[in-house]
């Protein structure tokens, strides 16, 4: 009954809906622009495609930059900056793609319709497999895979997101811990699903 309860609660959210783990990172000054505009322009898709910036900052701008109900058009964006980067039509801008530029790409998309997070997942299971030892890589994939698991099994969005946590022992996170708390407090919710399987 309890369980029932806090799930009915849980689902008017959903992964990409209620995890704002970028409120961990608001001392970095491009998060807390994100946050500011939700709105993608040139100097954040420079931030969030420059792999010397560290992933979890990347991450915690684009998780900073959200969702709307209707929709938002930040991967669009992001898309006509790569265009102009490489000096390739926008169509062709995924030929041209880094892992850090394929896992922004991904994210971006999924937030911009989490109704609709599919189209987002090849560019994060790409990157997964490029940057294979990056925790906030495995855990923003997982979410998104969740996400597109939404309607067809609360088990399975439980699986894959626990996934990247029997991956990733905490001392090999690259995500702040508390920012991690934030994710899993809220995906722990769908695990009592599994339990009755």
């Amino acid at each position: 009954m309890i369980w029932t309860l806090l799930l009915s609660g849980a689902l008017a959210d959903s992964p990409l809906t209620s995890t704002p783990f970028y409120e961990v990172y608001r001392d970095v000054p491009a998060v807390a622009k994100a946050d500011s505009s939700h709105q993608l322009d040139d100097e954040l898709c420079r931030f969030i495609s420059n792999p010397e910036i560290p992933i979890d900052h990347r991450a915690a701008v684009i998780n900073a930059l959200g969702w709307n109900f209707d929709g938002q058009k930040n991967a669009l964006v992001f898309r006509e900056f790569l265009s102009r980067k490489y000096r390739v039509s926008a169509e062709k801008v995924d030929k041209k793609l880094t892992p850090d530029e394929s896992f922004a790409m991904g994210y971006l998309l999924a937030l911009d319709d989490y109704f609709n997070p599919e189209p987002g997942v090849p560019y994060l299971q790409k990157a997964r497999k490029k940057m294979s030892r990056s925790y906030t890589v495995a855990m923003v994939t997982g979410l998104v895979e969740a996400q597109a698991a939404f309607d067809s099994s609360w088990c399975q969005m439980w699986q894959f997101y626990a996934t990247a946590e029997l991956r990733f022992p905490e001392e090999k996170r690259d995500l702040r811990p508390a920012a991690h708390s934030i994710v899993e407090d809220y995906m722990r919710l769908y695990s009592g699903e599994c339990a009755n399987k």
